[in-house]
């Protein structure tokens, strides 16, 4: 081969490596948009809480990244907030076993375990979230729970989780409530102490009737649960613990039905 057909065969070569170069990369670029759109997508829907279209869509996402945890944790929490409670285990199960350096902070795990009756579990998610978050109220709250569905009221008394302070109100009187040391008339006080309209009694009501809901459930008061928990999602129905509330309120009125 002359010197002028090297070149020729050198230049060919190059071209198809150009070539063969530029439809990897489209098809790379073609997949890696199709993978933001979708995210996009589940982004959207999320956003405007289609929940049952967010959880098309992160199914679609699981499929394709098996493993990836926040994937996982984001339907499984989505299919808690839909009232599909025995749905999301799997997938806060899942992000345990993938990273279990994650569970302590996984309270939502905790809440789902609750109520598909697995309290053990439950309470060593709790215990674990106690490390990570030591003050919270909520969390010893959901512990005590656990605890007195596993056992009994006096064994979950005397296990009771501490905490230094919660700044939101009226949690610290929920905290004397589990402790036996003070009563729902406390928790009612408090917040009524806060003047009616403004944030701080909306927070009031949300927290200390969403917890006396649950106090009273606990207690076998159903129709006063009902109306405490009917109360706290009047003060706010949105966000997680809200759509708690609805659950747990869900839960009671189908009980009450049968």
């Amino acid at each position: 081969m002359d010197a002028a057909a090297r070149r020729r065969f050198i230049f060919c070569i190059l071209a198809l490596s150009i070539l063969a170069l530029m439809v990897v990369w489209g098809e790379v670029g073609q997949t890696q948009g199709t993978e933001d759109n979708l995210y996009q997508q589940i982004d959207r829907a999320l956003a405007a809480d289609k929940k049952d279209e967010a959880v098309e869509l992160l199914g679609k996402a699981i499929a394709k990244e098996p493993s990836n945890i926040s994937l996982l944790q984001i339907r499984g929490e989505t299919l808690f907030r839909m009232g599909k409670v025995k749905e999301s285990i799997p997938d806060f199960d899942k992000v345990v076993e993938l990273r279990p350096e994650s569970k302590a902070a996984n309270w939502q795990r905790g809440i789902a375990l609750y109520y598909v009756g697995r309290f053990k579990d439950g309470a060593e998610q709790f215990e674990e979230h106690h490390r990570v978050n030591p003050d919270d109220v909520e969390n010893t709250f959901w512990y005590f729970l656990c605890l007195a569905k596993a056992d009994s009221m006096e064994v979950a008394r005397k296990k009771i989780i501490p905490s230094r302070g919660d700044s939101r109100a009226p949690l610290m009187d929920v905290y004397r409530l589990v402790r036996a040391e003070a009563t729902p008339q406390d928790v009612e006080k408090s917040v009524e102490s806060f003047e009616m309209g403004t944030p701080q009694r909306k927070q009031a009501e949300f927290y200390g009737y969403l917890y006396l809901g649950l106090w009273f459930d606990l207690n076998g008061e159903k129709a006063r649960a009902i109306d405490y928990l009917g109360k706290s999602l009047a003060a706010n129905d949105r966000g997680y613990m809200a759509d708690v509330g609805k659950v747990h309120l869900q839960s009671l009125k189908e009980e009450k039905s049968k």
